[in-house]
């Protein structure tokens, strides 16, 4: 025993303990060498320090094959531990790479009149409003798209209208449903004012308000927002209608409102 504690510079005058030499030379086995290898098949749970020597713990260079390996000795100063997984060195971020590339898709769109409460801005240009043939649900906000080629045929139950891309204060996009005179020339007052108010909506925020004695809308403009709206940019005039109509357009007789309207189904 005193043969090998001499050689790693280690003992009981040093103030290890047995117990604590015995852990020392099983790590040294466990860590560095098979049990094989260092003590010649004997299991490292049961060996004694009395009964081992220096050749069973350490195998010289020379008579190792393959590639060659160092062999760390308990006390000599090489010890290794393996990485904190918790260093923060290991988990503070780059500086340089904190950006992730993202951009909303938008995947919905309505068709409606804007609620009293919200702050409204209009996109600018003809290419942003249409005039269409619109199919409305009895007591909802839930409009159907017409194709031409049944304005005829569906004249008595759709109306006009003239869509137009709005976007809320969270620059939500909408389309603004404006209802347009019918061909009788009949002077509608509701339909009047809310044009009247997209209008304005093209360079102001403005709320509208439906007001049941005048039988129009009342206009209220935003006198302290100073933010422009942010438009999408990534649509075309085509796409917002395709999204927002995507499965309420109507191009047949058979489709199942018009067939729900005419008591078929």
């Amino acid at each position: 025993m005193e043969d090998v504690t001499s050689q790693f510079n280690l003992g009981y005058a040093d103030g290890v303990s047995t117990t604590n030499f015995n852990f020392m030379l099983r790590t040294c086995c466990n860590g560095t060498m098979s049990p094989s290898d260092a003590l010649g098949g004997a299991n490292p749970k049961n060996f004694n320090p009395d009964s081992i020597t220096m050749e069973q713990l350490v195998k010289p260079a020379s008579s190792q094959t393959g590639d060659a390996q160092d062999v760390n000795v308990v006390g000599n100063g090489n010890d290794t531990e393996s990485p904190d997984p918790f260093d923060p060195v290991s988990l503070r971020i780059n500086p340089e790479n904190t950006g992730v590339a993202i951009k909303k898709v938008t995947t919905t769109i309505r068709c409606w009149k804007p609620d009293k409460q919200d702050f409204v801005r209009v996109r600018p240009g003809d290419e942003w409003r249409l005039d269409v043939m619109l199919l409305e649900e009895e007591g909802s906000d839930v409009s159907y798209l017409v194709s031409h080629s049944l304005h005829d045929e569906l004249a008595s139950e759709c109306f006009p209208a003239r869509l137009v891309l709005a976007v809320t204060r969270s620059n939500t996009p909408f389309l603004w449903r404006l209802k347009l005179p019918r061909s009788n020339g009949r002077v509608c007052r509701w339909g009047n004012s809310a044009m009247e108010a997209a209008k304005l909506a093209e360079t102001k925020w403005v709320r509208v308000v439906s007001n049941q004695t005048t039988k129009c809308y009342d206009v209220f403009e935003a006198t302290g927002i100073n933010v422009e709206p942010q438009w999408p940019d990534d649509l075309e005039f085509k796409d917002i209608l395709r999204i927002c109509f995507k499965d309420r357009f109507i191009d047949s007789i058979d489709h199942p409102f018009v067939q729900r309207l005419r008591g078929k189904i």
